[in-house]
């Protein structure tokens, strides 16, 4: 099978469904990272690079870390042009980039997402130059945000959630996109009449089916949430509103 490595931006139009939207129909964050996060295997599947594809010859991406600006959250039945492009490299890391607009060009949304690549037998990591297929870089742009470091003192405990089986993909563990329910239901209902500037989410450890989170809020001016299994941490969250 002949592999696409062309530097490119891949995208499409799609619409904001109603199960995509909270409450206020303003779309959930957990539809987001879903978007996004589809986005980007969707582009590797479209190169020829599907999962089944890499999971067969030893390889799985896991997310590490997203940044996310939020001009304007979209909202139902709203129609939209996603689009996602590899950044480059770093280190260990696989760095992508994304866009949201309106279907008038207003730009919604725009994000950074850092990827690590590893053996799907022993999760040991697969640095950049030991992966057999490189793409090239695309250049769509500065993004306003970066992914960052999370940190927070005077912890204090906020809520468990038990991790059930419609929270577990394919790769055996929490899915990504279901940190953003989980960030939503931490949120107090005055953070949730706000609407979300900026977010950072980094993916610490693996969380898996039948464990307990037990999320902690900071002490900050920005919403901080630390989640642990035991003394394992799983996410860092930071949220900022406008």
């Amino acid at each position: 099978m002949e592999i696409n490595l062309e530097k490119r931006l891949f995208g499409y139009d799609t619409e904001i469904e109603f199960y995509d939207v909270d409450m206020k129909h303003r779309m959930k964050l957990a539809s987001l990272l879903r978007l996004f996060a589809r986005l980007a295997g969707e582009d590797y599947t479209e190169r020829g690079m599907s999962h089944v594809f890499l999971r067969e010859r030893g390889y799985i991406f896991l997310v590490s870390k997203v940044a996310y600006k939020i001009f304007r959250m979209p909202r139902l039945e709203e129609k939209v042009k996603v689009g996602t492009w590899v950044i480059g490299t770093k280190g260990a890391r696989f760095l992508r980039g994304y866009e949201m607009l309106s279907e008038n060009g207003e730009k919604l949304i725009s994000a950074e997402s850092v990827w690590i690549c590893v053996d799907s037998n022993d999760r040991k990591i697969v640095r950049p130059k030991e992966f057999p297929w490189q793409t090239g870089c695309y250049d769509n742009g500065e993004i306003p945000v970066s992914c960052q470091n999370i940190k927070s003192d005077n912890l204090t405990h906020w809520q468990d959630y038990s991790l059930k089986y419609t929270d577990i993909d394919g790769n055996g563990h929490l899915n990504n996109a279901i940190y953003g329910d989980i960030i939503a239901n931490a949120m107090t209902q005055d953070e949730l009449d706000k609407e979300i500037d900026e977010l950072y989410l980094n993916y610490s450890h693996e969380a898996y089916l039948g464990e307990t989170l037990s999320i902690y809020r900071g002490d900050s001016n920005d919403t901080v949430l630390i989640a642990m299994v035991g003394d394992r941490p799983c996410f860092e969250c930071k949220l900022k509103f406008k």
